[in-house]
């Protein structure tokens, strides 16, 4: 087995930690070992193939890796900076050798499989775990507040599978499936089967998260899509059938949760997301240029 097949498996591994363990990219430890095995590679094996060409994806790539490492002049608080920029760092570079080395047929192996294996258990937690999970949370040792915060999610009967929030989980979703469209076009016809089968699993996710901000998100991104590929967008059933789900999706989550969208009560995640703006703003106008340094909106 050669050195690139090695890295091969070890970008899989962690394609495959991301989904199944996702509060692992959470650990320092998880970030500083995959940064200094990747940084290895990139310093003695990794060489770019002659047919390289420079996207648009490489550029903001490399923007999100370089903007935490100018903005630590600025930074009020250079620990989280510097954690910051590790964590940025190490996805540059995973994205960098991933895009240089692993192969599509790989890839789409993963973008294929992971929500197959996914869904057994997000199911399983739709429709038994969310009790056992409640019936766990009664039992622990958590304080009142954290048990009703906990119990709260869970009556709410939106998926998470195995991330924190529901639409950590949908903004997860929505990749997978960019993932899955964007080699639909260029597989054969068996191959398109099981795409098929399993984004209509990824479909079904999403849609019991309730995530109406990752619904948006999809709209957009299908639309976007839909543009640049429009003709063979269109010709397929399949995707306009889910070119149509993505716009219904927005809407009809949105007129479901109309009175709460109107209500802007402080418990409302619409209420917290507007402070979030309000304040990502004020620190706009205080610190035009680097903002407080990445990594440090809790500081605050």
């Amino acid at each position: 087995m050669t050195l690139k097949s090695c890295f091969e498996w070890f970008l899989i591994i962690i394609l495959i930690i991301s989904a199944l363990v996702p509060s692992t990219f959470d650990l320092l430890i998880f970030h500083l070992l995959t940064s200094f095995i990747m940084l290895g590679f990139l310093l003695f094996a990794f060489t770019l193939p002659k047919n390289f060409r420079i996207t648009l994806p490489d550029v903001l790539a490399f923007l999100l890796a370089a903007i935490p490492i100018i903005s630590w002049y600025t930074s009020i608080n250079r620990y989280h900076t510097a954690m910051a920029v590790i964590h940025h760092f190490s996805l540059f570079m995973f994205y960098l050798i991933a895009r240089t080395y692993l192969r599509k047929r790989t890839l789409l192996t993963v973008a294929v499989i992971i929500p197959i294996v996914i869904s057994m258990y997000s199911f399983w937690q739709y429709s038994v775990g969310f009790q056992y999970t409640s019936q766990l949370i009664s039992e622990s040792g958590f304080s009142s507040s954290v048990q009703t915060a906990l119990q709260h999610r869970i009556q709410d009967k939106r998926l998470f599978a195995t991330f924190a929030l529901p639409n950590s989980f949908a903004g997860y979703l929505i990749i997978l499936l960019t993932l899955q469209l964007g080699f639909f076009f260029t597989q054969p016809k068996e191959v398109r089967k099981v795409i098929i089968f399993s984004a209509i699993l990824v479909i079904a996710n999403l849609m019991l998260t309730r995530s109406l901000g990752a619904f948006l998100s999809l709209g957009v991104t299908l639309l976007i899509i839909t543009i640049i590929k429009r003709d063979i967008f269109l010709q397929s059933r399949f995707l306009a059938l889910i070119l149509a789900i993505a716009l219904i999706l927005p809407l009809a989550e949105g007129y479901r949760r109309y009175g709460r969208l109107t209500s802007f009560k402080p418990t409302d995640s619409i209420f917290q997301r507007s402070l979030y703006f309000e304040a990502a703003a004020n620190i706009f106008q205080d610190n035009r240029l680097l903002g407080t340094g990445a990594g440090t909106f809790g500081d605050i």
